[in-house]
Parts: structure tokens; sequence; C-alpha cells
């Protein structure tokens, strides 16, 4: 606990902390980005809810049907969360 401030007081006095030219430009413009409207980030949010309740439905179908099968792999908890973050990640980085 106190090895990090020990060494960060003794090797700040060696260390040159000269920031690169452009890189207070690269972070003052991270404020004037546009962002998602409401809309696109309710559904954001309630994505993964909406598909695991689909996936608590899939029982309805049968046992030994396709669609069974689809909507059970939909409906466990890991697909979803992946899925709606890798569409979060497509939403914000357009």
């Amino acid at each position: 606990m106190l090895t990090g401030p020990v060494f960060g007081s003794c090797i700040s006095k060696r260390m040159d902390g000269q920031a690169p030219e452009g890189l207070a430009d690269q972070f003052s413009n991270i404020h004037n980005r546009e962002h998602p409207g409401f809309g696109i980030s309710l559904i954001m949010i309630l994505m993964p809810f909406l598909l695991m309740l689909i996936g608590a439905f899939g029982a309805v179908f049968g046992e030994d049907s396709i669609l069974d099968d689809g909507i059970a792999f939909i409906g466990k908890p890991i697909i979803p969360l992946c899925f709606c973050g890798c569409f979060i990640l497509y939403i914000r980085l357009r």
C-alpha cells in the first residue's frame, strides 16, 4: 500500500513529464461528439432483458423443435449480453 506512492515520488524526479504535442488536442475534442438519441439508448438498455424474456418463453414451442433450440440459445444470459455489447460498440463507434 505504501510502495505505489513511494515509488511514484522517487521515479517522478528521474522522469521527464512532457506530453506529446497532439495529446491535449486529442482529448479536448472528446466532448464535441454527438451522443446517441434517447430511443437507441433505451433499446441498448432493454435489449438483453427482452432477449432473455423471449428465451424464457422458448418452452412453449415444444421440447424437440428447432425453434425451441434457437430461442433457448438466445435466452441464455451470456448470449444477449455479448450481442448487446457488440451492438453498443457498433452504435457508438460508427
